[in-house]
């Protein structure tokens, strides 16, 4: 899409699905979840966040993040539960147990070892 007219230079601006965000309220606070990303926040220190939101804005450190993109914003309320974290799965690199390759695996024998040369 482009925008200006005939005398004005135009912008263009890239046709990108809308952000989504989700917002959901709980009894120890409230996240802000934007793709994969979950913020847990408090609400006495987030206080001009939660004023922009009840006159339907977008706040401004949320608009930051979103960059020049048109965002769905859902609200959820949760108070009458205790947001919890997901749990955090291993996200490394690992070696395969029990595989017939040995690149990368070192066994370190004993340093007394006797052997029999019978």
């Amino acid at each position: 899409f482009s925008l200006g007219g005939q005398e004005t230079s135009s912008e263009t601006i890239a046709n990108t699905a809308p952000a989504r965000v989700v917002i959901t309220f709980w009894a120890n606070g409230f996240t802000i979840q934007i793709g994969e990303e979950i913020e847990l926040r408090a609400y006495d220190q987030n206080t001009n966040f939660l004023q922009s939101l009840m006159k339907g804005e977008v706040p401004m450190d949320l608009a930051q993040k979103i960059g020049r993109r048109e965002v769905s914003v859902d609200l959820k309320d949760c108070k009458t539960e205790t947001y919890v974290p997901p749990p955090q799965f291993f996200t490394g690199d690992g070696q395969t147990v029990g595989s017939s390759s040995s690149s990368g695996v070192v066994v370190d024998a004993p340093a007394n070892v006797v052997v029999d040369e019978s």
